[in-house]
C-alpha cells in the first residue's frame, strides 16, 4: 500500500511559502484582547509600512449590524498612532479607523464584564431550578407507571 504523502509536494508547497511576497497590513491593536467595560485600554493604530498612523481618526460602534447600532468618536491618535479608549457598554464593538490614505481599517472586539451582572447570574439560576425541576418531576412520574405495563410498539 502506497502513502498517500508525497515529499515533492511538501517541497513544492514549502517553496511557494517562502517565494511568496510578504504584505504588511495596516492594523488597529488593542492592548489587551478582550477589555473590561468602563476600563480604560490603549489602542495602537498603524499603517500598511507598520509605522504609526498619527493623527487618525478612530470610531467605535457597539453592537454592530444591529437595530440599536451607535457609533462614538474616541478621538485622534497621537504621534506614536496611540489612543486611550473606555469602553462604555460591554458586547460586541468595531473598532474603525479613517486612515490618510483614505483607506478605512477595522478590528472587532469583543468587551466583556467588569463585574459580574447579578441579573443574569439570576437569570441563569431561575433557568436551571427550571431545567432540573422539570427533569426530576419526569423520572418521579415514570417511576409511578406500573410494572406491567406492555412495551410500546
Amino acid at each position: 500500500m502506497r502513502s498517500s504523502f508525497r515529499p515533492m509536494t511538501l517541497l513544492a508547497a514549502l517553496l511557494l511559502t517562502a517565494l511568496a511576497p510578504t504584505y504588511a497590513w495596516a492594523g488597529i491593536e488593542p492592548a489587551k484582547k478582550f477589555p473590561r467595560n468602563q476600563e480604560p485600554v490603549n489602542v495602537t493604530v498603524t499603517t500598511t509600512e507598520d509605522a504609526p498612523a498619527a493623527g487618525v481618526d478612530l470610531y467605535a460602534t457597539y453592537r454592530p449590524g444591529s437595530n440599536v447600532a451607535s457609533e462614538q468618536l474616541v478621538g485622534k491618535t497621537d504621534p506614536q498612532g496611540r489612543i486611550s479608549w473606555m469602553p462604555v457598554e460591554a458586547g460586541l464593538v468595531t473598532l474603525r479607523a479613517e486612515m490618510p490614505d483614505g483607506s478605512t481599517q477595522t478590528q472587532n472586539l469583543s468587551v466583556i464584564y467588569s463585574e459580574v451582572p447579578i441579573m443574569g447570574l439570576l437569570v441563569m439560576v431561575i433557568a436551571g431550578i427550571i431545567l432540573y425541576g422539570g427533569v426530576i418531576r419526569g423520572f418521579s412520574a415514570l417511576n409511578k407507571l406500573p410494572a406491567d405495563l406492555p412495551p410500546d410498539t
